[in-house]
């Protein structure tokens, strides 16, 4: 099981997979100058490095980058962040979804009793996706996750 982990510093946003630095993707992007950052729909530079890596397909990273970008990296704490691969499965599983269903690769992934931790909050990532999909006013997609 990998493990994402960011954290801002004072030298700027710095993101790990399981302690090493991980790839910029610019060759993904075509932006060779912006760097990670999060808490907000931006560049998108973040959601095309974590789901390339997370899913091995570039292909697929480029096609749910922009709705990853709004619904989970918009909503990332703003200091520090720690994800692991369930946590990333659950979060992607709505977004790639074929006629409502997710795909049976994401089957149990998300379910009552899963748990991650996002710096030092424990997170229930049962409610993690249904939060992040609530209507704006109850704190979803363009809002800020409700937890």
């Amino acid at each position: 099981m990998r493990t994402y982990h960011g954290e801002r510093t004072r030298q700027g946003c710095t993101v790990t997979v399981d302690g090493r630095p991980l790839r910029v993707r610019s060759d993904l992007s075509g932006n060779a100058t912006t760097a990670f950052d999060w808490g907000f729909a931006g560049s998108g530079q973040l959601s095309l490095a974590l789901l390339s890596d997370f899913l091995g397909d570039d292909r697929r990273a480029e096609a749910l980058a922009p709705a990853f970008e709004q619904e989970v990296v918009a909503n990332l704490p703003h200091d520090s962040w720690t994800l692991h691969d369930p946590e990333l499965a659950a979060a992607v599983a709505p977004l790639a979804s074929v006629g409502g269903e997710a795909q049976d690769v994401w089957s149990g992934v998300g379910e009552e009793g899963d748990g991650a931790a996002f710096g030092d909050m424990p997170v229930d990532t049962a409610a993690l996706v249904p939060a992040m999909r609530a209507a704006p006013e109850e704190g979803g997609a363009t809002g800020r996750l409700r937890i």
